[in-house]
């Protein structure tokens, strides 16, 4: 009996559905470890409905529509916009809104730096070269 659940137990986990599902349950398990961490280090700002559990939130399901945009062949980063759109204006995932006004300027501050400095290193040096020094 033993032999047999472990034989299926072992077939599951060595299949493309159990290893996605595994993968899955491991990140769910350090999302949750992280969170517990980050509680007990900081107390009751990381508390649910606070600014550092607000922003966790977001970025999980930035993460998560960026990953499911991105199956449809569509750039991640437009769905981890919709998740921020999401999140901070449909009454029922209210969740964003609990983040202090001055955390969120920051952070989008920081995010608009982020994103354009990924668009510039994207950029080729050869085509500004080509372009301004008359090269190519």
């Amino acid at each position: 009996m033993v032999d047999s659940v472990r034989s299926r137990c072992s077939a599951f986990c060595q299949s493309a559905a159990g290893t996605c599902v595994l993968q899955a349950l491991t990140v769910l398990l350090m999302i949750s470890l992280s969170w517990v961490a980050c509680w007990s280090v900081i107390g009751d700002s990381c508390a649910p409905f606070s600014n550092v559990f607000g922003i966790l939130v977001s970025c999980i399901c930035g993460k998560l529509m960026g990953v499911l945009v991105g199956l449809v062949k569509i750039p991640p980063l437009i769905g981890m916009i919709a998740a921020g759109i999401l999140l901070r204006n449909v009454p029922v995932f209210n969740i964003a809104a609990e983040i202090d006004v001055s955390w969120s300027s920051a952070l989008r501050t920081g995010a608009f730096v982020i994103l354009l400095l990924r668009a510039g290193v994207s950029n080729s040096t050869f085509s500004a070269e080509a372009r301004y020094l008359g090269r190519g």
